[in-house]
């Protein structure tokens, strides 16, 4: 395989450079220093605008490939597949080398996934962008997102693309204090705000009510913030709804009733 490494470095000491300098006469290595920090999203849309090959696999700085064979696998995958996007089994390690986690979907998420993408959105079945090989069609990550910001590029990615799935390719996830993961899970305005945003963005319709209602309902159930809370973000009308139930405590099959009601008619007030 012709392979090239892009290193987009967003740190501000020399550490990423000395050692990418060491690699430069071994093969195809471009290093970019990002004179203005740009964030993970940013960073990682930076290599990606400077990628000059066919596919890309977007290795974050703690993550591995696991095997020798698991670039060629997914290679071999996304082209016997004609496929757009190949994603691999994952196993989240911590410092010790110990294997704490694997994403392992069933044939049962993957047909979902390549029924209904937006189903995504309720869980990421796919994993860490380290783990997945795209084909470079220019489509960048959104730089307003941190904890969504792989799912909701999964779902634009593949509103018009296939995806298949290599069990045999294998990817190691570097799980530790420092991960972006940890200053999101449990900040209500990182989950809130992120969720609420990515579905402003999600084509929906009549078959998604029920779940996307759940969906909030159980975010909503963790953090119990008021309706007037969320007003920062605009929140649609099922958004709404979904958290003056969880508010309210009203039973389930009420609020859906009430969901309806309100969505087929012609004025629609805003819950206070």
């Amino acid at each position: 395989m012709d392979i090239e490494v892009v290193v987009t470095d967003d740190t501000q000491d020399e550490s990423v450079r000395r050692v990418a300098e060491k690699y430069a006469g071994t093969g195809k290595l471009l290093y970019i220093h990002n004179d203005i920090l740009k964030g993970a999203p940013g960073n990682w849309n930076e290599a990606m605008r400077n990628a000059s090959g066919k596919y890309l696999v977007l290795m974050h700085q703690d993550d591995w490939f696991y095997t020798h064979e698991s670039l060629e696998l997914l290679v071999q995958s996304i082209v016997e597949n004609a496929a757009d996007l190949a994603f691999a089994q994952s196993y989240g390690i911590n410092p010790e080398m110990v294997i704490i986690s694997k994403n392992n979907p069933d044939r049962t998420k993957i047909r979902a996934m390549g029924k209904d993408i937006r189903s995504l959105y309720y869980a990421n079945w796919i994993g860490a962008p380290s783990a997945v090989l795209f084909k470079n069609t220019g489509l960048t990550f959104d730089t307003r997102l941190k904890w969504l910001v792989d799912v909701d590029f999964y779902i634009r990615y593949l509103q018009a693309g296939r995806l298949c799935y290599n069990d045999c390719a294998i990817v190691g996830i570097g799980i530790s204090a420092s991960q972006i993961t940890n200053s999101c899970v449990g900040n209500p305005g990182v989950e809130i705000g992120e969720n609420i945003l990515v579905y402003k963005k999600l084509k929906s319709s009549w078959k998604h009510l029920y779940l996307d209602f759940q969906h909030f309902y159980r975010l909503f159930c963790r953090f119990q913030p008021r309706v007037r809370d969320l007003r920062e973000y605009s929140p649609p009308l099922l958004v709404q709804l979904a958290c003056f139930v969880a508010e309210s405590a009203v039973p389930t099959k009420s609020a859906l009733r009430k969901l309806f009601r309100r969505l087929k008619s012609p004025k629609r007030k805003q819950l206070d």
